[in-house]
């Protein structure tokens, strides 16, 4: 079956990632001849270039495969990057700190000395069993090597799992 594309003459194509077709180099935000293109379906499905239409009460009248037809110049505002969701309120402040070793502040940034001291991180131990992680047989020869611990792992299988092969020993 024929592409629709290729029979409407309300849409045109913007080259959206830079290629060479046929020796030819295109650039972003370059025009696309439909001509130019073996399959031009193929190129728009791989994102090469964008079917576009010139004025959006055009894609009123325009029957095709693609759903995404989006008027022209909202595709190249997109392309230069002009679009943006988030933009800040105002510019940055000059003296705005941004990975410096030495604060710019110094007269409002305490010493080292003024501030309390900081708690040592504590030194990563071995961690408890979890018998979530590990099969039948692995928490029961767990359990035969560790009668200490028979209590917690049985309540964390309860808590958990509920297997009846660790629950009803």
């Amino acid at each position: 079956m024929p592409s629709q594309l290729l029979s409407n003459d309300k849409i045109s194509f913007v080259v959206c990632r830079p290629f060479t077709s046929r020796g030819k180099d295109y650039a972003i935000g370059d025009d696309f001849p439909q001509e130019d293109a073996r399959n031009i379906e193929t190129f728009v499905r791989a994102r090469y270039v964008i079917p576009v239409v010139d004025d959006i009460e055009d894609k009123a009248n325009v029957r095709h495969w693609h759903k995404e037809l989006r008027p022209k110049a909202e595709v190249l505002e997109r392309l230069a990057r002009d679009r943006v969701q988030l933009r800040m309120p105002s510019p940055p402040d000059s003296d705005e700190v941004v990975n410096l070793d030495v604060l710019t502040h110094p007269e409002t940034t305490p010493s080292p000395e003024d501030l309390p001291p900081q708690p040592l991180p504590e030194e990563p131990g071995e961690a408890e069993y979890d018998p979530a992680d590990h099969t039948v047989p692995e928490v029961l020869e767990y359990l035969a090597e560790h009668p200490e611990d028979f209590d917690r792992v049985i309540a964390a299988e309860e808590a958990g799992r509920g297997r009846k092969g660790i629950l009803e020993e």
